[in-house]
């Protein structure tokens, strides 16, 4: 379930835990999508993005990116370590910002930031949708079934949506590159905690091999700030990881969190 924001314009409701489609869900008391913050933990990584790091209702919360990080740097490095899955469906970094403005940031040592070609231009519009589209309800519906009707129903009026998904349902008319880009990098360095940036690649850009204009924008504005850009086409990305056009399984979170693990430990370690 989803609430509105005046800030960031919307996000998951907190403290849930349930099964859906017999995946476990679980948001904390601040919306992540990790476990309760503990006065124990020691090291603070926030992973922060979309509906890509979220994973959605359909990858469990142990197969996240996230939760594979939290557990293996603990063993690892033989700390209290938190990865804070910070996200939402279609945020971008400037949703991602407007959530740090107000909740703070967690105490982090580090930052790890993973975008995709489509939040070059995925400015904040607080565009109505909470309890309007079906993938962000503001309840819970009394009877199961009338949940699936109402799923299958508005899948079948989609089709009528020309090249219209979900995620562009939310997107903005505007053209301006995203101003939580700059913000991110200046909150990083005043903080003087690193910044990692993961670039996530979408199938069409995985079969062309390369990434979108949109992409390269991202590329070139963090190359210029002498930030390190980790390149999901630089790895052995395969089809086999994706639900849909942009999206990974849970096999994808696997691979997400092993290609993010050894820049993460190096930066812990150190």
């Amino acid at each position: 379930m989803f609430q509105e924001s005046k800030e960031f314009e919307y996000i998951h409701k907190p403290n849930q835990d349930l099964k859906i489609y017999r995946n476990r869900f679980v948001t904390n008391e601040f919306s992540m999508r990790s476990d309760p913050i503990n006065k124990e933990d020691t090291l603070v990584v926030l992973l922060i993005g979309d509906s890509v790091v979220n994973g959605g209702n359909q990858v469990d919360h142990k197969d996240l990116a996230s939760t594979i990080l939290e557990q293996r740097l603990r063993k690892d490095l033989n700390a209290t370590i938190r990865v804070l899955n910070i996200s939402s469906y279609t945020w971008g970094p400037d949703n991602i910002y407007a959530y740090l403005k107000k909740y703070g940031t967690f105490n982090a040592d580090l930052i790890v930031m993973v975008n995709n070609s489509g939040d070059a231009f995925d400015n904040m519009t607080f565009k109505k949708v909470v309890g309007v589209k079906s993938s962000m309800p503001s309840d819970n519906y009394a009877l199961a079934s009338f949940k699936l009707f109402k799923k299958v129903n508005d899948t079948l009026l989609s089709k009528f949506k020309k090249g219209i998904s979900e995620d562009q349902d939310v997107q903005p008319e505007g053209r301006s590159f995203n101003t939580g880009f700059n913000d991110i990098d200046s909150l990083a360095t005043c903080l003087k905690v690193p910044l990692i940036v993961y670039l996530h690649a979408s199938q069409k850009e995985l079969v062309e091999k390369k990434y979108s204009q949109e992409g390269q924008l991202i590329i070139d504005f963090f190359t210029k700030r002498n930030r390190k850009v980790i390149k999901e086409l630089d790895f052995a990305l395969d089809k086999k990881y994706y639900l849909d056009e942009i999206h990974f399984n849970s096999e994808g979170q696997h691979f997400m969190g092993e290609n993010l693990y050894r820049w993460i430990y190096k930066a812990m370690k150190g």
